[in-house]
């Protein structure tokens, strides 16, 4: 037996978990509301040229 005893390492504290993310800063006063999303109305169709009778 070796004359010296190592001392028992000294256990690593545990990582410290992340911080918790801030949430974004949000704009003062009420959130104006989402504007819907129109939806594609049919335009007008060109007036076609009635076939004329043969």
């Amino acid at each position: 037996m070796s004359g010296s005893v190592h001392p028992s390492p000294v256990p690593k504290p545990p990582p410290r978990p992340h911080p918790i993310p801030r949430p974004e800063p949000q704009p003062p006063g009420p959130l104006p509301p989402p504007k819907p999303v129109p939806e594609p109305a049919p335009g007008p169709r060109p007036p076609q040229p009635e076939p004329e009778p043969v």
